[in-house]
């Protein structure tokens, strides 16, 4: 994906972050890298910090849908 694309969801990602307030985290995953798919995190529930892995979670529904999965 373009780096620029990125650029926009940090942006988006962190404008959620700050409108939801300290009960809202918001990630951006590069799906080309599973073992180190998070570039950016805003938020700090989880404790995750960019490098981190994608969630089972993430991976349970890539595999059930596919190119159809809804963002969570």
């Amino acid at each position: 994906m373009e780096k620029g694309i990125f650029k926009n969801l940090i942006r988006i990602a962190q404008v959620m972050a700050d409108t939801f307030g300290r009960n809202c985290e918001v990630a951006v995953h590069d799906l080309a890298n599973l073992d180190k798919s998070l570039i950016y995190i805003a938020g700090n529930i989880t404790k995750r910090k960019p490098g981190a892995p994608i969630t089972d979670l993430v991976v349970r529904v890539l595999h059930q849908e596919g190119d159809q999965a809804q963002d969570m």
